[in-house]
């Protein structure tokens, strides 16, 4: 049964490195992925262990749209209000460019599996920015395969 194990604290390195099968990341940005997935491989060779390269995972929030957009002033207002820093670096807003660079940017500190999810309001917004991530940014994380 694969077991991915999160978290970021030396405790969760050692429960990954000792029994899972794969890692994912909380709210945490590409520059503090990299360090954890370092550590994790690191102190799973110490124990004669090794996880699968793509068994890293990485998640963050993604709009089609702007910054200025009253969900995304919300988002924002929300996120820093519960995390203490701006979203910046944990999620993209934009376009397919701004998807693509914080992917390639997860995916350079060793993340290669995502979990994206769509800031929306209400169903129909969801399945909406849901179509284009799958239209439009699925096409080019093909591309980087």
């Amino acid at each position: 049964m694969p077991l991915w194990v999160g978290g970021s604290a030396k405790q969760a390195i050692e429960r990954t490195a000792r029994w899972g099968t794969g890692w994912q990341a909380g709210i945490a940005s590409a520059g503090n992925v990299g360090p954890v997935v370092r550590a994790i491989k690191a102190r799973a060779a110490e124990l004669g262990r090794s996880i699968d390269e793509d068994h890293f995972g990485a998640g963050f929030g993604f709009r089609f749209g702007s910054p200025d957009e009253p969900i995304m002033r919300r988002y924002i207002d929300g996120f820093t209000r519960s995390t203490g820093q701006p979203p910046d670096a944990f999620t993209a807003v934009g376009g397919v460019e701004e998807i693509m660079a914080l992917l390639r940017g997860f995916q350079s500190a060793g993340a290669h599996k995502f979990i994206l999810r769509p800031i929306a309001s209400g169903a129909d917004e969801v399945m909406g920015q849901t179509r284009r991530l799958i239209e439009e940014v699925l096409p080019e994380v093909a591309a980087l395969n």
